[in-house]
């Protein structure tokens, strides 16, 4: 009797085994058609299980019924379809191969629902409006991923002391016509999900946070000025988002080669100024728009503007955000021209 019950549970137990070894002979990328007979081969198995070990077995059970065995194991079949389908519809997923997340909206963020990171990914203009709504929640760490050159304790001044994780997504694109986010992360080596404690100094959030990105595959970087990144960025992107806005033609911007030279001097006067400001850029990649040649800079622009990369991460942008680029556009150089003015060295903003 017990070599019975150990020879039932061995035999399982070693067919699971060798299923699981197959990885370490199969360590890289299957092919489409390994991978469809591999699918179907595991279908067969659950179908055929199901039949001969569910279904078959249950009608039998309700052989007292006569003609109407066959009811009690349909009605089962058709809740354990329906139970699937609704979870499928309720439950956000991905599905194999999809390039489209389902996602719930919510309406609100009750006060009491809490997490460890709220990510707040609202256009600039709408900060304040979100930030109101976020004040009374429960949530510790709100994190902002929004281009501004705002006091960030303006924004703790709403929402609370500490709360704040200054940020900005390593991500671009746009809502599309059928109401889909149509975006991809950016490249490591170009802008990496960027973020800092208002202090500059390190922090468990922050190393928990970066745990989380890691573990999404998203590319991150820690810095120790925020508000410094936030300049360098503006003085890229504002310049970028100027030129479509010049021009008659955007989607072929490249092709107007006054707006790339333009473009490009004033890039170069942005750096220039920030790198005589601050003392140095943040990311330090951005002193190649300081030393790179104006018409060496303007022939990489035009390529950049004509690219499927610069559709994605800079054009659909800034067609679909004209209120918070031009907004932006006055933040930044009004931030210039008061610098200019008083002659001083910026300072750490907080």
């Amino acid at each position: 009797m017990l070599i019975n019950i150990f020879e039932g549970i061995l035999i399982p137990f070693v067919g699971t085994t060798l299923g699981a070894a197959c990885v370490f002979f199969m360590r890289k990328t299957l092919s489409k058609l390994l991978q469809r007979a591999l699918a179907g081969f595991a279908a067969g198995i659950m179908v055929a299980a199901s039949i001969w070990s569910l279904l078959i077995p249950a009608i039998k059970q309700s052989e007292n019924m006569g003609t109407l065995s066959f009811v009690p194991a349909v009605v089962g079949f058709w809740i354990g379809i329906l139970f699937l389908l609704a979870l499928d519809h309720l439950i956000p997923h991905l599905h194999v191969r999809s390039d489209q997340a389902e996602v719930r909206i919510l309406g609100e963020l009750p006060n009491d629902d809490i997490y460890d990171f709220v990510l707040l990914t609202v256009r600039e203009n709408q900060l304040y409006e979100a930030l109101t709504e976020l004040k009374n929640n429960k949530s510790n760490t709100i994190v902002t991923m929004i281009n501004s050159l705002d006091s960030y304790n303006k924004w703790e001044d709403i929402v609370g002391k500490g709360r704040i994780l200054p940020a900005f997504p390593g991500a671009g694109g746009s809502i599309n016509d059928d109401g889909i986010l149509d975006a991809a992360l950016t490249p490591r080596l170009i802008q990496p999900t960027t973020f800092a404690e208002i202090s500059g100094n390190k922090s468990e959030r922050t190393k928990q946070f970066s745990e989380i990105l890691r573990h999404a595959h998203i590319p991150y970087k820690k810095v120790m000025d925020m508000h410094l990144w936030q300049l360098c960025h503006l003085a890229m992107v504002v310049p970028i988002a100027d030129a479509y806005y010049e021009s008659d033609d955007p989607e072929k911007v490249e092709k107007e080669w006054k707006i790339m030279r333009k473009t490009a001097e004033r890039l170069k006067r942005n750096f220039n100024f920030l790198r005589k400001q601050k003392g140095k850029l943040s990311p330090w990649k951005m002193n190649i728009f300081c030393f790179l040649p104006l018409s060496f800079l303007t022939i990489m622009l035009a390529v950049t503007f004509g690219s499927s990369f610069g559709d994605k991460f800079m054009y659909q942008h800034a067609m679909k955000a004209p209120d918070e680029m031009r907004e932006l556009h006055k933040q930044f150089y009004a931030y210039m021209k008061r610098m200019k003015k008083c002659g001083c060295k910026a300072k750490k903003v907080q």
